[in-house]
Formats: C-alpha cells, structure tokens, sequence
C-alpha cells in the first residue's frame, strides 16, 4: 500500500510512472494518472455501495433497492450517450462491452429469479 500512497500524494511532474512491487521481484509499472484514477473509482463505488446498503435498510429490500438504483442509472447513460453519440472519440467498443457484462449480469439475475417459480 505505501507505493499507492506514495505515487497518489506526489506532486511532482517528473513522476508520471510508478513502480509497484508485484511479488517478491518483480515490479510493475503504471501511469501515475490512471493509478489515482483507479483509486478514485474504487473509493467511489465504495461509497456508493456503502450507499445503497444504508439505503436498502435490509436484505429483503436490498436486491430491490439495487436494481432501482441500477435501472436509474441506465436511464441516465442512455441519456448521456445519446448527448454524444456522433462524438467520434467516444469508446464504442467499451461501451458494447460494458453493455454486453450488464447483459449477462441481467440474464443471471433473470434465471435466478425464475428459478424459483
């Protein structure tokens, strides 16, 4: 944890890459920008998460909660892709596969659900 800690709370411009230790000898090395970036969507996804359950009050409620949550946020994609569709620079191929793993997502949850009937 102490490289994160140190590539995330550096200023200085000469280090845009930081090394991580990966194994006893072994070091990989990543954009200052994108590790930050990656911290600061997992301590957002948490939170969110931390959200929702509060939210969700019990697990009776919470799968419910969840998907309102989900389908909202969707809706509010849908809207923003539609804002910048003819955008050239927009990723089209990351979107086609975040929408193919909420597909799959969607299909499990699907078959779970009419498992039980």
């Amino acid at each position: 944890m102490a490289p994160l800690r140190c590539c995330a709370s550096s200023r200085r411009p000469s280090e845009e890459q930081v090394e991580v230790p990966n194994g006893d000898t072994e070091r990989v090395v990543f954009n200052r920008d994108d590790v930050i970036e990656a911290i600061r969507r997992a301590m957002d996804e948490a939170a969110d998460t931390a959200r929702l359950d509060k939210k969700a009050g019990n697990q009776l409620r919470a799968p419910v909660t969840r998907l309102e949550s989900a389908e909202r946020e969707l809706r509010v994609g849908l809207e923003a892709y539609r804002a910048v569709k003819a955008d050239s620079s927009l990723d089209k191929k990351k979107l086609t596969r975040l929408l193919g793993k909420i597909r799959r997502t969607m299909e499990a949850f699907t078959d779970e659900l009419n498992s039980l009937t």
